[in-house]
């Protein structure tokens, strides 16, 4: 057996190291897409979780500002019940006897 040498090994090595490189180069660019979509998936998911933070804040404040709505829509309920409430130290009027008689 001959050790084949010359143009035609050259040629094979050429062509060989040729398709390893596009096999690389192909695989790197796979990475690289993977890279970006895992980038892009992070970025969505962060962008979630601000949204529901955000929201479920929102919905603390809402729930917050209800309550206080509410308790001062009472207090204030309150507030006009005891102001129509007649003084305490006054007593009540007599009533009227004819008019007493006229029911009876």
């Amino acid at each position: 057996m001959e050790k084949e040498t010359g143009p035609d090994i050259d040629r094979e090595a050429e062509e060989t190291i040729a398709q390893i490189e596009k096999i690389v180069e192909h695989q790197l660019a796979e990475a690289r897409i993977m890279e970006m979509q895992a980038q892009t998936l992070l970025t969505s998911e962060s962008i979630l979780a601000e949204e529901r933070a955000v929201k479920t804040q929102t919905e603390a404040h809402s729930s917050a500002f209800s309550d206080a709505v509410t308790g001062a829509t009472r207090g204030y309920a309150a507030y006009r019940a005891i102001a129509a409430m007649p003084p305490l130290n006054t007593l009540p009027e007599e009533p009227d006897k004819k008019q007493c008689v006229r029911r009876a």
